[in-house]
């Protein structure tokens, strides 16, 4: 799956890619919009047809995540190494013990980023926020990685003021 980012003017405009997005048959429950929120306060009948993002799309949780498993797994592994060293004990099951520092290092690490990673805003709309303080709407649609460039060209073609430039992580897992 690959996450495409559509910077649109209003949501107005949103709701026309939208649509012909659906008329193109894209699932309509994969689209979500990002806005400041007195814009869909002011436009609630379109808040219907194209859901807002929810908070883990919005916030940065997914990206703090995959920063804190490994940062948290390479404590855990350190911590094991230490535990060891001090206790003889435990270095006659050094393995059992790194194993086990690396992953209760790994969760905790993503426990903690995630934490952090929610409060914060999404980092890939980074590059929109002076656009979306001033209104702008960004139109989040979710299709397979064959359908994306079918996607893509579609907005293109029909709305030239439609951007799409932000990687998504579904697109490093895309890379093979």
């Amino acid at each position: 799956m690959k996450r495409l980012y559509f910077l649109v003017p209003d949501i107005h405009r949103a709701n026309r890619i939208a649509q012909e997005l659906t008329i193109a048959s894209f699932d309509t429950g994969q689209m979500q919009v990002i806005c400041a929120k007195d814009i869909l306060s002011q436009a609630s009948e379109i808040q219907s047809k194209i859901p807002k993002a929810n908070l883990l799309q919005s916030s940065d949780f997914y990206p703090a995540i995959g920063r804190g498993i490994p940062l948290g797994g390479c404590v855990g592994l350190l911590l094991g190494i230490v535990i060891s060293m001090l206790n003889p004990e435990y270095a006659k099951h050094i393995t059992l013990v790194l194993i086990t520092g690396a992953v209760a290092g790994s969760l905790w690490g993503a426990w903690v980023s995630g934490i952090v990673g929610i409060a914060l805003p999404n980092s890939k709309l980074e590059p929109f926020s002076a656009e979306l303080a001033q209104g702008a709407v960004v139109l989040l649609v979710q299709v397979a990685n064959t359908q994306a460039k079918l996607c893509t060209d579609l907005v293109a073609e029909k709305y030239p003021y439609a951007c799409s430039t932000i990687p998504d992580m579904y697109d490093l897992l895309a890379i093979q």
